[in-house]
């Protein structure tokens, strides 16, 4: 199973003394909307500590055995939510998770923060 994490302890990008959590009522929307998008099967949304991206509120971050991970910053998870959507669809098309065209991610191509490749268990140890 693949992970949608979404930061609860973002900051405010104005206000640096406020927390900025994604309530649980815009995580139920987004749920709902993976839902209808038929990907609720493949991808559980998760509340996340810290992302370690606070300088822009809100960090999202799609992460799974056997694939990259990859983290965004800056997201809205109201108005971004058919880019979200979009991206996950992609994320999990893509050969391991790495995507090579973003294109179809739309605003989220440019709110990439890091792209991590995953780690082949074989050569672990």
């Amino acid at each position: 199973m693949t992970h949608l994490l979404i930061c609860q302890t973002c900051l405010d990008a104005k206000d640096k003394a406020n927390c900025r959590s994604i309530d649980a009522e815009t995580i139920a929307r987004l749920q709902h909307h993976l839902d209808q998008s038929d990907l609720s099967e493949r991808i559980i949304i998760q509340p996340s500590p810290c992302l370690g991206v606070c300088t822009d509120s809100h960090a999202i971050a799609l992460t799974g055995k056997g694939r990259a991970s990859l983290v965004f910053r800056g997201v809205d998870p109201v108005k971004d939510k058919a880019d979200i959507i979009a991206t996950c669809r992609a994320w999990l098309e893509a050969e391991d998770g790495w995507i090579e065209d973003a294109r179809p991610c739309g605003r989220l191509r440019h709110q990439l923060h890091a792209r991590i490749p995953y780690l082949d268990e074989s050569v672990l140890g």
